[in-house]
């Protein structure tokens, strides 16, 4: 008996059996917690003008649905490892599209991201149209970016380039 109630204690000390779900003690609230610095972090960009302010609205709205995906995960008391990998890949995606320092991608060129995701897409799962309509649209963006590189472009022309390389790495689910 006393060994059985060590075990148990060792388990609450862990708070968890370790079967590859995160229990609701050890995850209540990892996205949510982050919540208040991804919010200055956005705020921060619509200051420096990287943003604009309904991209900031949106990227808090998503921010959001994220905190409200991992309130219904941990319903049942669990996150499992595919849930919270589901839940990293979405707040990857934002950091992307946030674009600060925050996110690893955040330094490279269009055409350095456009280069990796070409590297990473026979990889990447996807059917074999899918594949086809992404090759297509990555030369069409590769001759942007390099159209872009040469001229003097202006604010909106990038933020177009990166939000069609964003929606694209999005689709590829390509960690930047």
């Amino acid at each position: 008996m006393a060994d059985r109630y060590t075990a148990l204690t060792q388990v609450l000390a862990d708070r968890g059996y370790g079967s590859g779900a995160t229990t609701a003690a050890t995850a209540t609230a990892d996205v949510a917690s982050g919540r208040a610095e991804f919010n200055s972090r956005v705020d921060a960009a619509l200051a420096a003008r990287r943003i604009t302010r309904t991209q900031g609205t949106r990227l808090k709205a998503d921010y959001a649905a994220a905190v409200q995906l991992e309130s219904r995960h941990l319903r049942d008391g669990a996150i499992t490892a595919a849930e919270r990998d589901d839940l990293d890949a979405r707040l990857d995606a934002l950091d992307a599209k946030l674009g600060d320092s925050g996110s690893p991608g955040a330094n490279l060129t269009p055409r350095a991201r456009l280069d990796a995701i070409a590297r990473t897409l026979p990889a990447s799962g996807l059917t074999r149209g899918a594949n086809a309509q992404i090759l297509v649209e990555l030369g069409d963006l590769t001759r942007l970016a390099d159209a872009y590189a040469r001229t003097n472009t202006s604010i909106e022309e990038q933020a177009y380039l990166n939000r069609r390389v964003e929606d694209v790495e999005t689709r590829v689910r390509q960690r930047p």
